[in-house]
C-alpha cells in the first residue's frame, strides 16, 4: 500500500491539475462517520476514514469521490454521499449488502469498496465494474486514489 505520506506529495503536487479535494476543516468528524457505517451496515476502511478526516471529500479529474455528507436527515442527500450512493445503488440492484460505492466515471464505470474480504487491516479491494464485467481495481482505497490520480 501507497503510504499516506506519499499519497498527500501526490495529492498537493496535483491540487488545480485535476485533483480538488478538500482539507482537514472539511472533516466530517467521527459522528458522522459513525452515522455512516451504522447506515451501511459496515466499518469503513481505515484508508477510506484517513480520506475523510484528511480531505473530508473532493474530486479527481472531475469525478467525485464520495464521501460523507454532515447534513440531517443523514444519507438522503444526492450527491457525492457515500451513504445515498450506495443506498442506491443496493436499491437497483448493481450493488451487493457487503459492496460500498466510492465513485463512478463518466464511461459509466463504478468502483467500490468489496466489504465481503476485508484484510488484516481492515482494509477491502476496490472494484471497477462496468455494466456486467467486474474487476479488481486496486488493493485498498489508497491505492485506488493513487491510481486515479496518476492516471
Amino acid at each position: 500500500m501507497a503510504s499516506f505520506d506519499e499519497l498527500v506529495t501526490l495529492i498537493e503536487e496535483n491540487r488545480s491539475n485535476g485533483v480538488e479535494f478538500g482539507t482537514q476543516e472539511q472533516d466530517p468528524g467521527l459522528p458522522w462517520i459513525e452515522k455512516a457505517e451504522s447506515a451501511l451496515g459496515c466499518s469503513l476502511p481505515p484508508s477510506y476514514k484517513w480520506f475523510l478526516q484528511n480531505f473530508g471529500g473532493g474530486e479527481i479529474y472531475g469525478e467525485e469521490i464520495y464521501s460523507v455528507y454532515p447534513i440531517e436527515p443523514y444519507g438522503q442527500v444526492p450527491g457525492g454521499d457515500v451513504t445515498f450512493n450506495t443506498l442506491n445503488n443496493r436499491r437497483n440492484g448493481f450493488l451487493k449488502e457487503n459492496q460500498l460505492a466510492v465513485s463512478a466515471s463518466d464511461a459509466g464505470e463504478l468502483f467500490y469498496l468489496d466489504m465481503s474480504h476485508v484484510d488484516a487491516d481492515g482494509e477491502a479491494k476496490v472494484i471497477r465494474k462496468t455494466g456486467d464485467r467486474t474487476e479488481t481495481y486496486a488493493a485498498n482505497f489508497a491505492e485506488f486514489l493513487k491510481k486515479r490520480i496518476a492516471s
